[in-house]
């Protein structure tokens, strides 16, 4: 049997500095691989996403995620890293200085607007529009104060509120009473995994209930052991719920939030209204470039 190469390019998204954010793996030009090798690649790279991604016609590019062990629709820090790596190293056209408008069409059909900053020709800051958030009290009677209490072992008077939403997915989200409660989580995978099961919903995000000044910022954690994912660095289809749930609730246009660092490896998600619509943004961080031999 032939070999081929393919390319692969890793990123830490959601980061600007070494070894922080959410590792994810590109595959550019990815329609010259037969597609029945993608699920194989993503296990061989063992990231906790990697994107399948290539043009399909002017600014617009068709976008595959998988895990290392399933497919899935949506990830915003595999999109966010795979968008910087088409404007950095040249899949798309780069413009001098400022934000150019892509898109990314996802394997479920929908099309999401995806913008590009650019300084002297160098892709920068990536941010995608967010599709509808979905806010709902649906489970109330078995995700609450009490059960989501027993699971994070930490006290009911530790949560201010616990939310069910989403955009691309739907999780819960906790609202908690200081950046010492989030730190000190000790996550049961099991009883979230299971709750996860019974709900539909993806993972738990966890979130400090105050603004921080004078950056605006909110700390985070996530948690999705139904995907394998004991905890996540940066996690953008989550993040930009989060982020409107905290916009709304103190009534401001612009917020950031930090996570990651109880994992060492510290990100930045910023979300954003602009004309009434939520955009999602980061940076990312080139790591690595070399060919995989199949």
């Amino acid at each position: 049997m032939s070999e081929f190469e393919v390319r692969v390019i890793t990123v830490d998204s959601f980061t600007q500095c070494r070894f922080g954010g959410n590792p994810a793996a590109v595959i550019p030009e990815a329609s010259a691989i037969p597609q029945m090798y993608y699920p194989q690649i993503a296990n061989e790279i063992n990231l906790a996403q990697t994107a399948f991604v290539d043009e399909i016609e002017k600014d617009m590019y068709y976008i595959e995620f998988y895990t290392p062990n399933r497919e899935i629709n949506f990830s915003g820090h595999a999109t966010i890293g795979a968008f910087y790596v088409l404007g950095r190293m040249g899949f798309i056209r780069p413009i001098e200085n400022g934000k150019k408008l892509v898109h990314a069409k996802l394997k479920n059909g929908q099309i999401l607007d995806v913008e590009i900053e650019y300084d002297n020709y160098e892709a920068g800051l990536v941010s995608i529009l967010s599709p509808e958030i979905i806010i709902n009290d649906k489970f109330s009677d078995i995700i609450n104060k009490e059960s989501i209490r027993k699971l994070l072992k930490i006290k009911g008077s530790d949560i201010s509120a616990v939310i069910i939403g989403g955009a691309f997915q739907e999780d819960i989200f906790v609202s908690l009473k200081g950046k010492e409660v989030l730190d000190s989580l000790r996550v049961d995978p099991w009883a979230l995994r299971a709750l996860n099961e019974r709900t539909g919903t993806q993972g738990l995000f966890a979130m400090t209930e105050e603004i921080a000044k004078p950056k605006l910022h909110t700390y985070a954690r996530y948690f999705s052991p139904l995907f394998g994912i004991m905890e996540e660095a940066a996690t953008g289809s989550s993040g930009v719920v989060a982020g409107k749930i905290m916009l709304d609730k103190m009534n401001m246009d612009k917020i950031e939030i930090y996570q990651g660092q109880m994992m060492k490896r510290p990100a930045k998600i910023d979300i954003e209204y602009r004309d009434g619509k939520i955009w999602l943004s980061g940076h990312s961080r080139r790591v690595m470039d070399g060919v995989m031999i199949i």
